[in-house]
């Protein structure tokens, strides 16, 4: 008889698969003839995969490639706003040498206080990269680390933006910070700072770790006028009148009101910028008498030099100083691990407490949230299998194929290094609705084969032979549904790139243990019947 070659194809195609299901009959076979060895290597299986985790790491989101740098420069406090205009002039220099950089923004201190005195020591610089770039965002942080090392004038740290929570919520962020923060607490303040000296000086030791920063530290510079209220009444002039005058001159007045279409435009009078840079061109301010003679600000006032007021933070009556560290983004995890051992092995003074922020603390409330979702995940499915079989031991045979995918799902992390974080716990929690598919066929064919009078272990045996091709071509499918999330094809699957690394090595493993160790737990549990 001749088969035209649709049919030879077929043929072929019909005979490996006969050849597939005769080898796991013989499998599932000699598994049910020594089925609590079967268990038994399967429940050491998990427990080996579970001991692995340690070796994994975990963060709250993998790194993502956004396509933006931010550089950070701190200065000594009381730097002019020209000089840090200065230093921004170098590090644009630098920028420049990237063509990949498209363009970049630059912030250069601020204000602050009720007098708008420049915060200037500070300043940030954001560099968004091209779409079509040649290097990576962080071969680009690489470079620019390198030729900032031996930056003179101020410190300079550069980070990638590579996390959602970054991207939100900035780098300036405690919480955006990628690295970890830690808040510091104490009723007495000299051992709050000692222990926060401690604790910084531990994190500069800390793997990963590029930059440090801490509440620790002394005010921002200022000048103090003191009038001299005696040499002021000689001239005619009061305490007041001569602070008033000062103040005037930094904020300027409002001299009139211009009109124009309607509408009203006020008029402000102020110095030139950058007119009382040092306390010399204080001292030279005019200060008007009554009688209208102008004498300078120092021959009724002393300008003093000092330091101003730290912000204080409390809670529960107690001092709150808090000390953060920048980790390199290839080893966040790392980072975070080994600063909370390093931590607590610190001898801090006694009265002092601490507590883990930034994203250490967001990681940690949402895996307690993912957490939870998962025993609910496993409870309403447990609650589904007790309605559909009428038996909670054959719900609970069937609830063993979600540790088997936990087993494989945890080797595919620790082989691609993908850590353990928010993406992966949701591939978790899917799996849990996903692996007990291929057990619910199995047992309720096994059930159908007793029903119809078939001895039990031949009723399993046959049930598994009959679902393992819709069990392994529902496998296959979803395998690869979920490979191009795996390899990070396009733009942005990084962030559901370990959802489907986990999904799939669970999907394997629970697949072939489930063909074999489900029918072995099915058939000690009906012997206790």
């Amino acid at each position: 008889m001749l088969l035209n070659p649709r049919d030879a194809e077929g043929a072929r195609q019909g005979k490996i698969l006969n050849r597939i299901v005769d080898i796991y009959g013989r499998l599932v076979a000699w598994s049910t003839d020594h089925r609590f060895i079967t268990v038994g290597i399967a429940l050491a299986t998990l427990a080996a995969s579970l001991a692995l985790i340690p070796f994994i790491g975990t963060e709250m989101l993998p790194p993502m490639d956004q396509g933006r740098v931010t550089v950070k420069v701190e200065a000594e406090r009381g730097t002019s706003l020209s000089h840090m205009e200065g230093l921004a002039e170098r590090i644009e220099a630098v920028l420049a040498k990237y063509p990949d950089i498209a363009h970049y923004t630059a912030t250069v201190g601020g204000t602050s206080g009720l007098v708008g005195i420049s915060g200037t020591n500070e300043m940030t610089l954001t560099a968004y990269l091209k779409d079509d770039r040649t290097l990576s965002t962080y071969d680009i942080v690489d470079g620019l680390r390198s030729d900032l090392a031996n930056f003179t004038g101020a410190d300079v740290t550069v980070v990638a933006v590579d996390s959602l929570v970054t991207a939100i919520m900035g780098n300036t962020s405690d919480m955006g910070t990628g690295g970890v923060t830690v808040s510091v607490s104490g009723a007495d303040e000299a051992s709050l700072r000692y222990a926060v000296q401690m604790i910084e000086e531990m994190a500069r030791g800390v793997t990963g770790v590029i930059s440090t920063n801490s509440s620790l530290g002394s005010g921002a510079p200022e000048l103090r006028v003191e009038v001299d209220a005696v040499k002021a009444a000689a001239y005619g002039l009061t305490p007041a009148t001569v602070l008033a005058e000062v103040r005037y001159a930094m904020t300027g007045v409002e001299a009139a009101v211009m009109e124009k279409s309607g509408s009203e435009y006020p008029v402000r009078v102020v110095y030139p910028d950058r007119s009382f840079e040092t306390a010399a061109d204080l001292e030279a301010l005019p200060i008007e008498s009554p009688a209208g003679v102008f004498v300078p600000l120092s021959e009724v006032a002393t300008v003093v030099q000092g330091e101003g007021p730290l912000p204080i933070r409390r809670t529960d009556n107690r001092r709150v100083m808090t000390v953060s560290a920048i980790a390199d983004s290839t080893s966040q995890s790392v980072t975070a691990s080994e600063f909370k051992e390093k931590l607590a092995a610190l001898n801090l003074p006694a009265g002092i407490e601490i507590s883990m922020g930034g994203q250490e603390m967001l990681k940690n409330e949402a895996f307690s949230g993912l957490t939870t979702a998962l025993y609910m995940a496993l409870l309403l499915v447990f609650m589904i299998m007790a309605a559909q079989f009428e038996s909670l031991r054959f719900s609970a045979v069937v609830m063993l194929s979600v540790p088997m995918a936990f087993s494989g799902g945890i080797l595919a992390l620790l082989l691609t290094g993908t850590t353990l974080n928010l993406a992966s716990l949701m591939g978790v929690v899917m799996l849990v609705g996903v692996v007990v598919n291929n057990a619910i066929v199995l047992i309720d064919r096994a059930g159908q084969n007793r029903e119809g009078g078939m001895p039990i272990r031949e009723a399993v045996i046959e049930a598994g032979k009959v679902r393992l091709r819709p069990i392994i071509m529902t496998t296959v499918t979803t395998f690869l549904g979920l490979l191009p999330l795996a390899l990070a094809i396009g733009s942005g699957t990084e962030l559901m790139q370990p959802m489907a690394i986990i999904s799939m090595g669970g999907l394997m493993s629970s697949t072939l243990l489930t063909l074999l160790v489900i029918p072995c737990a099915y058939l000690i549990s009906a012997k206790k019947k």
